[in-house]
């Protein structure tokens, strides 16, 4: 089975697309891949646990008929075109965590919401399996030590192509309501399959997400709806 369809067949087995969506996303990635019919279906197969295998694939053969220039940071910005492709619409993931929070509740909302995210790659789950972990036993408690080694070096000739790119200021910053479904750019990550629910605190608008590189189990940030400074006032 080529890769197209594996990561179509992979949005249908876990949520992220509807079966009657499937030649609508499938158009979707083929656009993205720059071409104009998909392969010929073939036998189906067991697909891998996570989506990441179909999007090395597909990246590798766009560097290889030269739609994306063979560096990291390029890579990555692929990569998560074709993840977003295969993401649920915002509008369908508030409605489907407001559905479960009314019916079974906030824990039953919240699950939800953490898989979908593993399962379109916005938690990088193969990424955060290479980061060393250590555990020792401390007055306070078990401490855990990590070595991040999710975030790969950047290219030499990423931070070159950055430099000389126009600063635009958007998003302000990566913790902005402006990020999901955001491209990207060589001094900015993409955030195509990036989704947030928004929530009310104390008569503000403040907006749930989880971490894409996970420093703890189920890593979520809440993130005001205007960009202000962060100011401990207690």
């Amino acid at each position: 089975m080529h890769s197209i369809h594996k990561l179509v067949e992979f949005g249908i087995q876990h949520g992220l697309v509807e079966k009657i969506d499937r030649a609508y996303v499938t158009n979707r990635i083929l656009d993205i891949m720059g071409l104009d019919a998909p392969p010929e279906m073939e036998a189906a197969e067991t697909l891998p646990p996570t989506i990441t295998p179909m999007l090395t694939e597909l990246t590798e053969e766009a560097v290889s008929r030269g739609l994306v220039e063979d560096t990291l940071t390029n890579r990555e910005l692929f990569a998560n075109r074709l993840a977003g492709a295969i993401t649920t619409p915002p509008e369908v993931v508030r409605a489907k965590f407001r559905a479960l929070y009314k019916a079974e509740g906030p824990r039953a909302a919240t699950e939800w919401f953490y898989e979908m995210c593993r399962a379109c790659d916005y938690i990088r789950v193969d990424a955060i399996a290479k980061n060393a972990r250590f555990f020792a036993p401390s007055p306070a408690g078990e401490l855990e030590i990590t070595i991040n080694l999710s975030k790969p070096e950047k290219d030499p000739r990423d931070i070159a192509a950055a430099r000389s790119m126009k600063q635009t200021g958007y998003p302000k910053c990566m913790l902005c309501a402006e990020n999901p479904g955001y491209a990207g750019r060589l001094d900015f990550p993409a955030r195509n399959n990036h989704r947030i629910i928004p929530l009310s605190l104390d008569g503000s608008v403040w907006y749930l997400q989880y971490s894409p590189y996970l420093y703890y189990n189920e890593h979520a940030i809440v993130l005001n709806e205007k960009h202000v400074p962060m100011r401990i006032c207690r």
